[in-house]
C-alpha cells in the first residue's frame, strides 16, 4: 500500500468520525431543546396533580362548616371561631402536607390563622392584592415569602388561595390560603428529571456506538474494496508492463531483422557489380 492510498484510507476515518460527531451533536441538541421544551409542562402537570386536592378540600369542607356568610361578617364570635378552627382541623386532616392555613373576607381582611409571624396581622387588610385577584378569577398558586419559610424553615412551600362559597350558589364570601409543603414534588420532580437525563444520556451513549459500529462497518467494507481495487489495478499494470515489454523487444527483433535484411541486399548488389565486370 502506499502513500496516497494510506493517506485516502486515514481521510475516510476523519470523514467518518466527524459525521458521527456531526450526529450526535444533532441528537443532544434535539435533546436539550426537548428536556427545556417540556420541563415547564412537567412541572405544571406534576404540581397541578398535587395542588388541585387542596382545592377539592378546601371546597368539600368549606361546605361542611364555613358556608355560610356570619362566619365571615361576625368572624370575632366565639361560634364563628369554632367554625373556623373545625374547617381548618378538616383541611389539614385531607391534606397532610399542609402547613398553615390562613382566611380572608371577601375584603382582603384576615380573620384567623395559623400563622405566628402572622397573629399581629389579624382583624388587618392583606397588603397584596391576592384575595382580591381570587374572587375575581378563582384559585391562585404562588411561592411563599421568605418570613414565612423561615417559621416553618423550608424552602418548598406555595401557597394556594382558594375561593369559599355560600351553599347553594357561586356568590364568593371569602379566601383560604393554604401553605402547602412540596417537598415530594420536588424530590419527584427532581427524580423525574435524572430519569428523563439518564434515559437521554444512555440513548446517547447507544446512538453513538451503534453510528460509529455503523460507519466503522461501512469504513471497513470502503478499505477492503479500495484494497482490492488497487491490487486488481496493481495486477492489470504488471500484465500491460509486460505486454509493453513483449512488445519493445518484438519490436527491436523485427527492426535488427530489417536492418539485416538491407544489409543483405547491399552485399547482393554488390555481388552482382562484381560478377558483371
Amino acid at each position: 500500500m502506499n502513500f496516497f492510498s494510506f493517506k485516502k484510507e486515514a481521510k475516510q476515518g476523519v470523514n467518518s468520525t466527524t459525521i458521527v460527531f456531526i450526529i450526535l451533536g444533532i441528537v443532544i441538541f434535539i435533546g436539550i431543546v426537548f428536556t427545556f421544551f417540556f420541563s415547564n409542562a412537567i412541572d405544571r402537570f406534576v404540581y397541578s396533580i398535587k395542588t388541585d386536592p387542596v382545592t377539592s378540600s378546601v371546597h368539600s369542607e368549606s361546605t361542611v362548616y364555613i358556608n355560610d356568610l356570619k362566619y365571615f361578617l361576625d368572624w370575632q364570635s366565639d361560634d364563628s371561631q369554632k367554625h373556623l378552627s373545625s374547617f381548618v382541623d378538616a383541611v389539614k386532616l385531607t391534606i397532610p402536607k399542609t402547613a398553615a392555613i390562613n382566611i380572608y373576607d371577601k375584603d382582603s381582611i384576615l380573620i384567623w390563622t395559623d400563622l405566628n409571624v402572622l397573629n399581629g396581622d389579624i382583624g388587618k387588610k392583606h397588603e397584596t392584592d391576592d384575595v382580591l385577584e381570587t374572587i375575581k378569577g378563582g384559585q391562585l398558586v404562588k411561592s411563599v415569602d421568605s418570613d414565612i419559610l423561615k417559621e416553618f424553615n423550608s424552602q418548598n412551600l406555595l401557597e394556594i388561595y382558594t375561593p369559599v362559597y355560600i351553599s347553594g350558589n357561586n356568590e364568593k364570601i371569602g379566601v383560604v390560603e393554604v401553605y402547602f409543603d412540596t417537598s415530594d414534588i420536588v424530590s419527584f420532580i427532581r427524580r423525574l428529571y435524572v430519569f428523563v437525563w439518564g434515559t437521554i444520556l444512555g440513548s446517547l451513549i447507544i446512538i453513538f456506538w451503534l453510528l460509529r459500529y455503523s460507519f466503522g462497518k461501512q469504513n471497513k467494507k470502503i478499505k477492503d474494496y479500495s484494497f482490492n481495487l488497487e491490487q486488481k489495478v496493481s495486477d492489470r499494470t504488471k500484465e500491460l508492463q509486460g505486454k509493453i515489454e513483449e512488445l519493445e523487444r518484438f519490436h527491436e527483433l523485427t527492426v535488427d531483422r530489417e536492418y539485416k535484411m538491407i544489409e543483405l541486399k547491399k552485399e547482393l548488389e554488390e555481388l552482382k557489380n562484381k560478377i558483371n565486370v
